[in-house]
């Protein structure tokens, strides 16, 4: 079962990327690393937890 209805898990899952680059941007880093984290959470996030197929929302 799914926390987040099909049709807002690409909003959410964005969300969340963006709560990682600010995340990444005060945490202290070695220099030319900060990138890591937000690469990573894009690539976790938004190519394998978002679940691809095509929908239509129920009205």
């Amino acid at each position: 079962m799914r926390a987040v209805p099909l049709y807002l898990e690409r909003p959410v899952a964005l969300g969340f990327c963006a709560l990682a680059l600010m995340a990444a941007v005060y945490t202290p880093s070695p220099e030319m690393w900060g990138w890591l984290p937000v690469m990573l959470a894009l690539k976790l996030v938004l190519a394998h937890a978002v679940q691809e197929e095509p929908y239509r929302p129920v009205r």
